[in-house]
């Protein structure tokens, strides 16, 4: 049984979902509803798909690039919750002292 490949070296097992490669290989060329469906394509990916996007030097350097270009949607959820938790503690801490 062989393996099909796409014009990334992409395993249509392995990576079935090869429109996100082409949309990255066109980044920043996109429209932003495409744009939108890379953010949540990378919020939702596993590291395995991640993984093999990276394995891509083209696309490595336009996922890094995209990264780079939009660093609120790649930030960390727990980095966000921390904030979030930091301003209510400091709130009920204002509030107490009044």
């Amino acid at each position: 049984m062989s393996t099909a490949f796409n014009e990334f070296q992409l395993s249509a097992a392995a990576y079935p979902n090869g429109r996100i490669a082409v949309l990255l290989a066109r980044y920043p060329h996109l429209i932003e509803e495409e744009r939108e469906e890379l953010f949540r394509f990378t919020q939702r990916a596993s590291r395995e798909e991640m993984r093999n996007l990276r394995n891509i030097p083209a696309l490595r350097d336009k996922l890094d690039r995209l990264m780079r270009d939009h660093p609120d949607h790649f930030r960390p959820a727990s980095e966000s919750s921390f904030w979030i938790v930091t301003a209510v503690v400091i709130g009920l801490f204002v509030f107490w002292m009044l």
